[in-house]
């Protein structure tokens, strides 16, 4: 499986491009335009064979979350120096909370 981390809104990966071989645990920060640096966070993406190729019968979320073969996954992540990803947020999930006062009379 590949993984990247992307700036909110700034880039994706294209379809062709591959990860540079690397030791295992040490990060290889990408030099796409819109890529996270080290302990930068950003949203994950995903590439793989066992990756679904989009939503059933939504052709507008798919497109929206399946760019050029890359998942958009909605998590922001970091990667440390060891590269080890660490959880941050979730970008696709927004609350909304109504507040309803009710005074006896």
């Amino acid at each position: 499986m590949e993984a990247l981390l992307f700036k909110d809104g700034n880039g994706a990966p294209p379809a062709n491009f591959t990860l540079p071989t690397a030791e295992v645990g040490v990060p290889t920060p990408s030099k796409l335009e819109g890529a996270c640096a080290v302990n930068e966070t950003g949203e994950l993406w995903v590439r793989s064979a066992n990756v679904a190729l989009g939503y059933w019968t939504n052709p507008e979320a798919s497109a929206a979350t399946f760019v050029r073969g890359w998942l958009r996954t909605g998590d922001r992540f970091r990667i440390d120096e060891a590269g080890n990803f660490w959880f941050a947020d979730r970008a696709k999930v927004r609350f909304l909370f109504v507040v309803l006062s009710i005074e006896s009379g």
